[in-house]
């Protein structure tokens, strides 16, 4: 278990991001705003706030990224390790 836990940790992080940016479910099949992914709800938010509002969307884009960028920092010891390990088989 201690050698998988860097690739548990790398696979967190990928599934995390892939869920936490979930564009096509959120814009396709979700039909509240209420269920809709954050991504969903900025691109939302771009098309009709875009031309007066530019700094406003990017302000969300960063607080929207903010989750992932937390979780990066908190499992980049773990990310580097693995990588670290699969180089030197090589």
């Amino acid at each position: 278990m201690p050698i998988s836990l860097s690739a548990l940790a790398a696979l967190f992080l990928f599934q995390f991001t892939w869920i936490w940016n979930e564009l096509l479910f959120g814009i396709t099949l979700a039909r509240s705003q209420d269920v809709r992914p954050v991504m969903a709800g900025l691109a939302g938010m771009r098309g009709i706030y875009a031309a007066q509002n530019t700094p406003g969307v990017l302000a969300g884009a960063l607080i929207a990224s903010a989750p992932t960028i937390i979780i990066f920092l908190i499992l980049r010891r773990y990310l580097l390790r693995g990588l670290a390990l699969s180089t030197q088989g090589e």
